[in-house]
């Protein structure tokens, strides 16, 4: 063996040459290694690894299955989208949901487009509807979400299909084929009655096969799980709720639409306010306010002129491209809502379905209320109305007990009022009184030192912590408590929340006190009620809320709602006059539209789309939904598998992603909140107290339903804005421009369609 080099001796050049010698015959082995399936080393044997088959691709055929006209109902956050609507050769930043959507069919093989008459295999080829039968509700914009949108399209089905019994006839292949061929030749000499008594065998025997198929298959629970196919594939923030298995004839997601809902939702204060006297401003319509608030009474004002059949090229973008020149709208409704605290996110987690245990209080419901349930829905009162006079029943609870004892609605549609006493309602608990036992046991309780949890469970059916605490309490105060007719003490001496929401509701429709107290509050004196809306003032007015601006039309113009939308924040900041909305609907006033900006576009959301009956009077949505969770909404694998959940709770469930999500931006407004407290807490807390002259010429910050105000400098009030060009004139240029023919305004058909 040659004795190792000595490169110490080695200059500069003689080491870099061997490096360079050692990296090329590096490079030589590498290239000549053959990896051994053995052994690893000398000392390391492995056993032999048979080679995996790898399994044969096979094609899709479509012409194995059947297929379905359906409609689909589904939800989007919109953040991460481009709006909804995919258009060809327009490349954008970020995907459509329309374009997620259609690789999400593609992929799971549900729909067969077509292109040049060739059913297209995969997604590659781009977004190609034809041979679907594809319409789409409304069209949202970059940002915007949706709740409630809809499409119409033809899709796979489980169904078999029809296929003809076997038979030595050939029919209806004038081509002809080998096999048949081969037969005609073989049977050549039939006679003309044998055919004919073969092609009535035919007959028969393709009318039995297929009256077999029908029988046999339920075109609702053995049909594909359309709604959990598409959700295995779709990203998280699109989710599909519902399909309709059989919409009506000629259905169009587009054209068959009469009504489309959206809310703009907002918060209050708009910004974040600045203490003291520096955050004191001046309007012209309300004087001195504190920068940030919004003037809901205002707000409400203008929305009501929106309602009606107006001309609204004031309040949307126009494009000439479309060639519109009607711009006539119809709104059914439109207010500004503050979103109940029972409403907000998250509340259906409070309801007793979801509670931690099951001896939770008032589980049960009495007979006596679900007599007043039934009745109250058949004078059409709503779930929160019901609510409202159901202490301890949220609106959730008030609809699952419907659902409960009236699925298919047959009680209350009843033309004549059914004999509640011969129903059985289920279980029944007895009503939450306290009676003299129930208060010796009480004081039993504390008096031997048991825990509260233990209090709770000596009574029969359990009563909660709540109720516990609040009546020993109130036993302190015995003149409080107002004695019952029927020698039982009903424990009344705090709000619950249906009477904060009474008290809120008579305010909110300006009723004096004794108004209340006689519709309302009749064991509640008229001083208590004035105390206790001074107390609410003082504790809830001036903590942040949630509104919405909340719209119902027939159809809607580009970008129409964040243009009202914006036009609200301008009132409700004291900006413009609640006029400023009646004055922009006049066009031979306001011919042309002033250069405002629009309202942002996250907060909005296409809230639902309404489907009534071509004879319907009420407007009410006719589409037969089935709902994820619904019997025909659970996939077939799953319904004996409890484990799996029913396709909306539990494992797989499309509330476990949206609760996945909620979570993830939950945490993050806590940290944000909770950092907002921690800084405004630091430092000095000294503000100032008067009023710097020199405020009413500092830069006006304007609330467009973004996450901050903008500056704007010297507010210049909308009808004293610079104009755009009218609409005649847009559409007149821009048809120049193309070489369009100038179409007649009666043969202009009115677009149907959302467009935000």
């Amino acid at each position: 063996m040659a004795e190792p080099a000595n490169y110490a001796d080695w200059s500069n050049e003689q080491l870099i040459a061997r490096v360079m010698e050692l990296e090329q015959r590096l490079k030589g082995q590498t290239k000549s290694f053959k990896p051994s399936r053995t052994t690893i080393s000398d000392r390391v044997a492995l056993p032999y690894l048979p080679k995996q088959k790898s399994r044969p691709v096979h094609a899709f055929d479509p012409s194995k299955y059947s297929t379905r006209f359906i409609a689909l109902k589904f939800a989007y956050l919109g953040r991460a989208y481009n709006g909804f609507e995919h258009h060809a050769n327009n490349k954008t930043p970020l995907p459509t949901v329309e374009e997620v959507l259609w690789r999400a069919l593609m992929k799971t093989k549900l729909i067969f487009p077509t292109k040049d008459g060739v059913v297209q295999g995969d997604a590659d080829g781009g977004v190609n509807w034809e041979g679907c039968e594809y319409s789409k509700c409304g069209r949202t914009d970059k940002g915007v979400s949706a709740f409630g949108q809809v499409i119409a399209i033809r899709v796979r089905s489980n169904r078999k299909v029809k296929r003809q019994a076997e038979t030595n006839i050939t029919r209806g292949d004038p081509a002809g084929t080998q096999e048949n061929d081969v037969r005609a030749e073989r049977d050549a000499n039939i006679e003309l009655h044998d055919r004919e008594a073969a092609t009535v065998s035919l007959d028969a025997a393709t009318e039995e096969v297929n009256k077999e198929n029908a029988v046999s298959f339920d075109p609702i629970r053995d049909e594909l799980p359309y709604i959990q196919l598409l959700n295995r594939v779709l990203p998280e923030d699109i989710r599909v709720l519902a399909w309709c298995p059989s919409p009506p004839a000629n259905f169009s997601a587009r054209f068959s639409c009469k009504e489309r809902r959206y809310k703009y939702f907002f918060t209050q204060p708009a910004f974040l306010p600045i203490p003291g006297a520096d955050g004191v401003i001046e309007t012209a319509n309300t004087g001195l306010t504190r920068e940030g608030w919004l003037d809901v009474g205002a707000m409400r004002e203008a929305a009501k002129q929106l309602v009606g059949l107006h001309d609204f090229r004031n309040f949307c973008k126009v494009d000439p491209a479309k060639q519109i020149t009607n711009f006539e709208r119809r709104i059914y409704h439109a207010s500004i809502e503050e979103v109940p605290k029972n409403l907000k996110p998250l509340a259906l987690v409070s309801d007793s379905s979801f509670a931690p245990t099951r001896s939770v209080f008032r589980t049960c419901w009495t007979q006596e209320e679900t007599e007043f349930l039934l009745r109250s829905t058949r004078q059409g009162m709503s779930d929160d109305e019901i609510s409202d006079l159901l202490p301890g029943r949220t609106s959730m609870a008030v609809s699952l007990r419907r659902r409960a004892i009236d699925p298919k609605g047959t009680l209350v549609a009843a033309a004549e009022e059914p004999d509640y006493s011969s129903f059985d309602w289920g279980p029944v608990s007895v009503a939450q009184y306290w009676t003299a036992e129930d208060d010796a046991l009480l004081k039993q309780s504390r008096a031997m030192g048991q825990t509260w949890l233990e209090t709770t469970r000596l009574f029969d059916p359990p009563r909660s912590l709540h109720a516990c605490k609040s009546y020993y309490y109130s036993l302190r105060t015995p003149t409080q408590r107002s004695p019952s007719t029927s020698g039982q003490n009903f424990h009344k001496t705090y709000w619950d929340r249906n009477e904060y929401a009474l008290l809120m509701r008579g305010i909110d429709e300006s009723k004096s006190f004794q108004e209340m107290h006689d519709e309302y509050f009749p064991h509640r004196s008229i001083a208590g009620l004035s105390k206790k809306y001074g107390e609410v003032q003082r504790l809830e007015g001036f903590t942040p809320k949630i509104y919405t601006f909340t719209v119902h039309g027939s159809a809607f113009l580009w970008h129409q709602v964040r243009h009202l939308a914006a036009i609200l924040f301008l009132v409700g900041q004291g900006l413009e006059p609640p006029s400023i909305v009646s004055e922009l609907l006049d066009i031979t006033k306001t011919p042309t539209k002033p250069k405002y900006e629009m309202a942002t576009d996250t907060p909005l959301v296409l809230w639902d789309c309404i489907f009534p009956a071509e004879d319907s009077e009420s407007g009410e949505d006719a589409l037969d939904w089935i709902y994820v969770g619904d019997d025909g909404g659970i996939e077939n694998s799953k319904r004996s598998d409890a484990s799996a959940g029913n396709g909306k709770f539990g494992r797989g469930g499309v509330m476990d992603d949206l609760w996945s999500i909620w979570r993830k931006r939950k945490i993050d407004e806590m940290l944000a909140g909770t950092l907002l407290d921690v800084v405004a807490a630091q430092g000095t807390q000294n503000y100032r107290t008067k009023r710097d002259p020199e405020s009413a010429s500092r830069s006006a910050r304007v609330f467009d339903g973004g996450d901050r105000p903008k500056l704007v400098g010297k507010y210049v009030p909308v009808l004293h804005k610079e104009r755009m060009e009218s609409v005649e004139a847009q559409n007149t240029r821009y048809a120049a421009r193309k070489g369009l023919v100038k179409r007649e305004t009666a043969d202009v058909k009115v677009d149907d369609d959302a467009d935000e």
